[in-house]
């Protein structure tokens, strides 16, 4: 059986342009609720530009408290069902993505992660956040395990011709052959 995953990035505009992240977290939620209630599994990374918690996932600079963009941010999470899986892996872990010297000194947050559908933890190998190359971010790493749902037998596959005369059979395989097509 195969499922559905919806893979996305994104990179959003910096905390300077909070009325255009809002914008796109907006338009990000209708978007993605389509894809949701087709029951389509998502996985969203990329750079936030969106410090989620101020607390866990800064140091240094000024301590600015949650605003209407984590709020719409968290709705997003709730509404579809989602999870930063850094987060969930790593609870109290202070690791960081973006690094930036200001007036005050070293700022360093996490503002590029990966959400995604939360009943799909289960098959996440790993999540690591490693140095990126020539940047002021970070790489965060997601690995999925890979299944091997049908291992092969031996010899070789031998269709029972007999199935063809089975009409809710033949029913079926047109089915399939025709929403493979459609979709």
């Amino acid at each position: 059986m195969s499922e559905r995953i919806i893979l996305g990035n994104v990179y959003f505009p910096t905390k300077d342009h909070p009325k255009e992240q809002l914008q796109m977290l907006l338009n990000l939620r209708a978007m993605l609720g389509e894809f949701y209630e087709n029951d389509c599994n998502l996985v969203i990374g990329g750079d936030f530009n969106i410090c989620q918690d101020p607390l866990a996932d800064k140091v240094g600079g000024i301590n600015v408290p949650k605003n209407k963009v984590n709020s719409e941010l968290e709705l997003l999470k709730e509404d579809l069902n989602l999870i930063d899986v850094w987060r969930t892996l790593h609870p109290n872990s202070k690791t960081y993505t973006h690094r930036q010297m200001s007036k005050a000194g070293l700022v360093q947050t996490r503002i590029d992660f990966w959400l995604m559908s939360t009943f799909m933890l289960f098959d996440v190998d790993k999540c690591e956040i490693e140095c990126g190359l020539r940047s002021d971010h970070s790489l965060v790493k997601l690995c999925f395990k890979l299944y091997d749902l049908q291992p092969r037998g031996r010899g070789f596959f031998k269709f029972n011709s007999s199935l063809l005369e089975d009409n809710k059979y033949v029913e079926m395989v047109k089915e399939t052959i025709e929403n493979f097509i459609h979709h």
